[in-house]
């Protein structure tokens, strides 16, 4: 059994673009949000290494939905 501690922990965002236009406007197609961190990160890893993972830290769902939906949602124009 692994135990990971994040107490600080981040939010990784990934932006993605059907193609990137040099020097023109490019639109963003689709917006992801996880959770991340190092000790985040290793939990993930060991966990698909096979090892029984616990992943211990602050509420990080609360904290996607907080920072990335509401900020972003309505900021973002996409193409779709």
């Amino acid at each position: 059994m692994i135990l990971t501690v994040t107490l600080n922990a981040a939010i990784d965002k990934r932006y993605r673009m059907k193609k990137l236009r040099l020097g023109e406007v490019n639109r963003v197609s689709l917006c992801q949000c996880s959770a991340g961190g190092k000790g985040l990160n290793v939990a993930r890893v060991a966990a698909i290494a096979g090892e029984s993972v616990t992943a211990f830290g602050v509420d990080l769902q609360a904290a996607i939905r907080e920072n990335c939906w509401r900020n972003w949602q309505g900021r973002m124009k996409s193409d779709s």
